[in-house]
């Protein structure tokens, strides 16, 4: 019987191990979806340092305009139908060397 002792303790051990424990799902947040989001959630993007005059792009590599003004956190503000409209900071990242929105000229209008 001690020869098959430690292979039943592996065998009961190998069982918990695979099984799900209700006890887990009560301590559980959040759903499978949420925690798989949170997971392969991108690491936050570096502050663009934009500077005035030089362009801004659209998510699609369109020339939105020319940048006339950086505020301190960072958003930017660009001359579009004669008018001047502001696209946030969080929007900004680098693509190809390019300073880009994610906002569109339609969107960026609409400001």
């Amino acid at each position: 019987m001690s020869k098959l002792l430690p292979a039943a303790i592996a065998s009961v051990l190998a069982t918990v191990a695979i099984l799900p424990y209700p006890a887990h799902a009560a301590n559980a947040v959040g759903t499978t979806a949420e925690i798989t989001a949170v997971a392969v959630a991108p690491a936050p993007a570096k502050p663009v340092k934009a500077e005035v005059g030089k362009n801004l792009y659209d998510a699609s590599g369109k020339l939105i305009g020319e940048i006339y003004s950086v505020s301190a956190k960072g958003s930017v503000s660009v001359m579009l139908f004669d008018r001047i409209v502001t696209a946030p900071a969080t929007s900004l990242s680098m693509v190809k060397n390019r300073i880009t929105t994610s906002l569109t000229k339609d969107e960026l209008a609409k400001r």
